[in-house]
């Protein structure tokens, strides 16, 4: 498969370009900091932003694409499933 963008710098205003399944833990670090999270499932999900510290409650809606970069993704009050961008 031919990629005609392959020569193409990747910054933030672009979408991702590599994808990981999340599993929410209230202690662990995501292994990526994310550029997107994109929702397989509606409800809430809470994050700890790239700023450390910094630990917020988002509700989501299934099908949609979030342009949150986030270090941490919850166990606790977490009900939608989300898979991270980079």
């Amino acid at each position: 498969m031919t990629d005609k963008f392959s020569r193409e710098i990747v910054d933030l205003a672009d979408g991702g370009v590599s994808f990981f399944a999340i599993t929410p833990n209230d202690n662990v670090d995501l292994a990526y900091t994310t550029r997107g999270l994109h929702a397989n499932g509606t409800g809430t999900v809470y994050v700890d932003g790239k700023d450390l510290g910094t630990n917020i409650e988002l509700y989501v809606v299934a099908g949609m694409t979030y342009p949150y970069r986030v270090n941490r993704v919850r166990s606790t009050g977490t009900t939608a499933t989300v898979v991270g961008m980079f």
